[in-house]
């Protein structure tokens, strides 16, 4: 028999459980303050019957948990199912504990209770939750003063009634003038004891974040529904004089999804996005996750033929492009403007809400296709999985409510999202750049008190150059990232130098794999590595024979962790030669880069197993050449790269950018270089450009330079 004590619930207005007994039912004991009473029954599912008030479901929902409970039984292991269950359903995340203490105290969670919990939980559809149901289950519970049953009513669906903005503005005039509407939140938490004051709203929706990073797996779409719940005013995204807060992008997010569904869009089917980066860009990658399908960003940079090969590759049922784009393609089926007006016709009325979809963790997330920088894009294929694990460790770098991170690289690249879901997830604000300008970038940051960025090499070296950089604040930042290309210690020591704030370097592949990190500022004796592997990735090298080198010895890098891709769309084969197995069968993702470990664990990267030169028997590396011209007082920007020779098969030849002002001629750079490089590494030739061709992410295009040379000295050097 257990004890069961209702008197509590009963004195502030959320009544017992009624009915008679039913067969199969536990035997409870239920007592008030003014002696035992009957007791209930739980024959019509987990929680509610159908005369209870929308607050009394909920509530039981809720409360169930909650009863204390003396021994274990059938009862309470269908209650533990149901919450575990019901945390998937409907994206509370606070439940899942009670079904794992029930576990942990014995009770197997066996089909009979899911069954029943699938019957009850079938009940509680999110859709027969509206505005004032919401509002009931609000109020009942949060007069019960207890933190933990308000967080767990209050959630995305629940909720739902806070997108009223009349409501909420009515609301907040009434806050402001100290007198709340009865039954409104802010009265709800002027109920509450002193210890619970307004703030409690703050501290639950922490306790809710802080429990969801614990987990396994969340996917985003939750994580930015409960943001919409609780910081529903706090800015999400802002582009110019535009700004969206978490409640509207939740909502806009939720229209998006039931448009894909409206559609015939099903879960792990493909859209395609080909657009410069925008609020509505975001909002559409957003919804299409919460719908459970996979985005294809693709680069508007690409020609008309290459872009149709990806549309077609990854399957998209939708392409939705800008108007530039659109211009550049010609007609298209299925294509959707992204331009506000457009996008706004094509997405369901405001209000819509979409079929609930359990997004599990192997489902493709994203389909990102290469530069094509060494031969024809592959897609990508990166699982939410993956993309959690990006998630999960922005929290060391301090994202959070109050970060600010400046996104200036394109949203179809790995690079840029990296860094702009973790901001996201964690609750903070996006403020986007469509393109990059170093005059604009800087006032921007300083504009918005900008914490957190993500720049390519390229970028830096552009920022510190600037005769203007000294006249802004940067006071703000707390941390700065760069990936995607290689980032020159000297470059790095002046960012630390003139830039406030950490720089971190990380090292990796958007197919995932492994990580390195250098923390700059924590090891400025390092910085012409890039970092120690990260925690849990297992970095090894291997020769061309597949065999681990020792260490200290050069060899191709290759990386395992939770982080991996799934594959590259269609490609199997491709798939199989990107990967590299141990003798125990560990899979690792091949990175086509040669490193070398030093003796604390630190990799050098040299460079690409591609474009490493065999120049007369002898292994030259690029970089190690690049390095050098680097030092001259009046080079900008500088590459080398192998073309054929008779005389040696291979020989190095490099290309210079001169800085402003700058008169040095290519023969006097060649021959400084020269003097300084070892006899087998000599440049057979060096030109002098306006620029270097690089992709949209500042990557170097080897492959042009090498094939604009082979054609201007015919061949052979």
């Amino acid at each position: 028999m257990r004890a069961v004590d209702f008197g509590y619930l009963e004195a502030r207005g959320v009544g017992a459980p009624r009915g008679g007994r039913k067969s199969g039912d536990d035997d409870i004991d239920v007592r008030t303050q003014h002696g035992p009473r009957r007791e209930p029954t739980f024959s019509r599912g987990l929680v509610g019957r159908a005369n209870d008030r929308p607050g009394q479901v909920a509530a039981r929902l809720v409360l169930g948990a909650e009863w204390p409970v003396a021994e274990p039984g059938p009862l309470h292991a269908r209650l533990a199912a149901g919450m575990g269950q019901l945390d998937r359903r409907h994206s509370t995340m606070r439940l899942q504990p009670w079904r794992d203490a029930a576990e942990g105290r014995g009770v197997r969670i066996g089909p009979d209770a899911d069954a029943a919990v699938r019957n009850s939980s079938a009940r509680l559809d999110c859709a027969r939750f509206d505005k004032h149901d919401a509002c009931a289950a609000e109020r009942e519970l949060a007069q019960m003063h207890q933190v933990p049953v308000l967080r767990h009513a209050v959630d995305r669906r629940i909720g739902a009634h806070r997108r009223d903005d009349d409501a909420v503005a009515r609301a907040d005039a009434a806050q402001a003038d100290g007198c709340e509407e009865e039954g409104s939140h802010g009265a709800i938490l002027a109920r509450m004891p002193r210890r619970q004051n307004a703030s409690v709203a703050t501290i639950s929706r922490r306790m809710d974040i802080e429990y969801a990073f614990e987990q396994d797996f969340v996917t985003l779409a939750e994580l930015i529904g409960a943001h919409g719940a609780w910081q529903r005013r706090h800015v999400a995204l802002l582009q110019g004089e535009r700004s969206l807060d978490y409640a509207a992008l939740d909502a806009l997010m939720d229209r998006v999804a039931a448009a894909l569904q409206r559609d015939r869009v099903a879960p792990r089917e493909a859209i395609a996005i080909c657009a410069a980066s925008s609020i509505e860009y975001a909002v559409l990658f957003l919804g299409a996750l919460r719908a459970g399908v996979a985005v294809a960003p693709l680069a508007p940079s690409s020609t008309a033929q290459s872009l149709a090969g990806m549309v077609a590759d990854c399957g998209a049922k939708l392409l939705f492009t800008d108007r530039a784009v659109a211009a550049a393609l010609g007609p298209v089926s299925r294509r959707i403007g992204l331009e506000r007006s457009e996008f706004e016709h094509w997405l369901t009325p405001p209000g819509a809400r979409p079929e609930p979809v359990a997004v599990e963790p192997d489902w493709p997330f994203n389909i990102i296709y290469s530069s094509g920088t060494t031969g024809a894009p592959k897609g990508i294929v990166q699982s939410h999985l993956m993309r959690w694990g990006h998630v999960r460790r922005g929290r060391a770098y301090g994202y959070g409510p109050e970060a600010v991170t400046l996104i200036s690289t394109p949203l179809y690249s790995n690079t840029t999202l990296v860094s702009f879901f973790p901001t996201l997830a964690l609750g903070g604000t996006v403020v986007l750049m469509a393109k990059f300008d170093v005059t604009g970038y800087l006032a921007l940051a300083e504009k918005h008190r900008v914490t957190h960025t993500m720049l390519v090499p390229v970028q830096y070296q552009r920022i510190m150059s600037h005769p203007d950089f000294g006249r802004f604040d940067l006071s703000s930042f707390r941390m700065k990232f760069s990936t995607s290309a290689p980032f020159s210690a000297a470059l790095k020591a002046d960012v630390l130098a003139r830039w406030p704030g950490g720089l971190t370097e990380v090292y990796g592949m958007t197919e995932g794999g492994g990580t390195c990190i250098l923390a700059a500022h924590e090891y400025p004796d390092k910085l012409h590595t890039v970092g120690r592997p990260a925690e849990g990735h297992d970095i090894r090298l291997i020769d061309d024979n597949g065999r681990e080198v020792a260490r200290g010895e050069t060899g191709e890098i290759v990386g395992h962790s939770a982080m991996m891709m799934n594959g590259y769309y269609n490609q199997p084969q491709r798939s199989a030669e990107a990967e590299w197995c141990d003798a125990r069968g560990k899979r690792f993702i091949r990175t086509g880069d040669l490193g070398r470990f030093d003796e604390d664990g630190f990799l050098t990267l040299l460079d690409r197993k591609k474009d490493m030169i065999i120049s007369g028997g002898f292994n030259v590396y690029p970089s190690d050449l690049e390095a050098v011209l680097r030092e001259h007082p009046q080079v900008a920007d500088c590459a080398v790269v192998g073309v054929p020779s008779e005389r040696w098969g291979e020989t190095p030849v490099g290309f210079g950018v001169l800085k402003a002002g700058a008169g040095a001629s290519a023969s006097e750079l060649l021959a400084w270089a020269n003097a300084r490089l070892g006899k087998t590494q000599r440049l057979a030739d060096l030109e002098l450009a306006a620029e270097l061709p690089r992709s949209p992410i500042g990557k170097v295009l080897k492959r042009e330079l090498r094939d604009v040379y082979r054609v201007k000295r015919g061949g052979s050097s």
